[in-house]
């Protein structure tokens, strides 16, 4: 695919995220993802299906679960990981919050490149998973919230200057 295609899908699909973000009902599912990749990070390409199949099976809207970059690098993408205080040499990274308000990202960086021959729990590869499962069982009513801090897993907790769907409005409005 083409530069100018990647940058339109991902340009596009900010347009929709915006939309759906501004529109959805609040408190209706406990996370929201961004994965930020690039076209040859397929491993991290599996762990958004994975997000996905979850988020689904669980009512979570297109607000919820949204991936920039799979079709290459894109000025959404560019734009989304400097407000979010990230470099572009941390693709792939999955940010996650927990509002639309949220002033605040937790970052998780996911593997790069290929998805690995093994599935060794231990390897920090893998450590999406524990992500995911607290995602999960907050929003099956197991957990009463989500606490991305309390996990044993490496999570960044990035600060931003305005609320997330302000950042995603601005970021908008400048690619326009």
């Amino acid at each position: 695919m083409t530069a100018s295609h990647a940058e339109n899908h991902d340009r596009d699909k900010l347009g929709r995220w915006h939309k759906d973000l501004v529109s959805g009902q609040p408190g209706n599912f406990p996370a929201y993802a961004v994965f930020l990749v690039s076209r040859e990070d397929r491993a991290a390409h599996d762990v958004f299906r994975a997000f996905r199949s979850s988020f689904e099976a669980r009512g979570a809207g297109f607000e919820h679960l949204v991936i920039f970059g799979q079709h290459g690098v894109s000025s959404a993408l560019l734009g989304l990981l400097s407000r979010f205080g990230l470099g572009d040499e941390e693709v792939p990274t999955l940010a996650l919050f927990s509002s639309p308000q949220a002033e605040a990202v937790h970052t998780v960086a996911l593997a790069p490149g290929e998805p690995a021959e093994t599935t060794d729990s231990d390897d920090s590869t893998n450590d999406w998973q524990a992500i995911l499962g607290q995602v999960e069982r907050t929003a099956d009513g197991q957990v009463s919230s989500l606490d991305l801090e309390s996990l044993s897993v490496p999570v960044g907790r990035q600060e931003v200057e305005i609320p997330v769907l302000d950042v995603v409005a601005k970021l908008l409005r400048e690619l326009s």
